[in-house]
């Protein structure tokens, strides 16, 4: 079974592309912190478990998919249903996401407002925002791109 997902050109294009991704987010984090820490615990939490920033891989990941089942298998049922499941998480990464965020700043505002005027105790909401568009383009790069590489190389 782990011998036909590593030879498996849809399976390793998607885990090339979103690791890819996260690789990269990490770098552009790290240098604009200037901080780096390369502990196998911080790595594998900034690699495999934060979302959001640039560049998305969520949308690199799911168009990964779409173009390697689109270059070994063709315009088919296949590429349609993962297009269309494609389609769908890019469109969500920047529009329903990212509004979720704003939503959340708002009430974290809202509630330290309350918090200082009739003096209740409040729950900060996390605040995960969704991509911009640059983020969601250059997401859907290294997607196509993982996708040819491991594809035809």
């Amino acid at each position: 079974m782990i011998r036909a997902l590593l030879t498996n050109d849809l399976f390793l294009s998607c885990l090339v592309s979103g690791i890819s991704a996260q690789v990269i987010k990490y770098g552009i984090q790290t240098a604009k912190t200037r901080k780096l820490k390369l502990t196998p615990a911080h790595l594998l939490k900034k690699i495999f478990l934060e979302t959001g920033g640039m560049p998305s891989s969520h949308s690199s990941t799911v168009t990964a998919l779409s173009t390697s089942i689109a270059l070994t298998e063709g315009i088919n049922t296949n590429f349609i249903i993962a297009l269309a499941f494609a389609l769908i998480t890019i469109r969500d990464s920047f529009g329903v996401r990212y509004m979720s965020g704003v939503q959340a700043e708002y009430l974290n505002a809202l509630s330290e407002k309350l918090k200082k005027e009739i003096k209740i105790d409040t729950t900060k909401i996390k605040v995960v925002k969704g991509h911009k568009k640059k983020e969601v383009l250059t997401g859907i790069i290294i997607g196509i791109a993982s996708a040819y590489i491991v594809c035809y190389f």
